[in-house]
């Protein structure tokens, strides 16, 4: 169901596509505990959001002070509400 936090992804490319189609939100996917969520890059992640392209995104990135290097399971809990803060999520 929409919303829900227990989505099961088989590879970070289902994980893309439901962020892109708003089936999850940021907010979600950094609550999320598994491997496929903690291993994806943050700029992949928030490219993969509706209205957010390679400049958007890395202007939110650099709001958040977050390298576009970073994985989502190497965020710490500032940078991760900078992050929702900076989409507004």
């Amino acid at each position: 169901t929409k919303g829900s936090f227990y989505w099961h992804f088989r590879g970070r490319s289902e994980l893309l596509a439901a962020l892109k189609a708003g089936t999850i939100n940021m907010t979600e996917v950094l609550a999320r505990e598994d491997d496929v969520a903690k291993k994806t890059k943050v700029a992949a992640a928030v490219k993969a959001l509706p209205g957010y392209g390679p400049a958007k995104a890395a202007a939110v990135l650099a709001e958040a002070g977050i390298p576009d290097t970073r994985r989502i399971g190497g965020l710490g809990e500032q940078q991760r509400r900078k992050l929702t803060e900076a989409l507004g999520d």
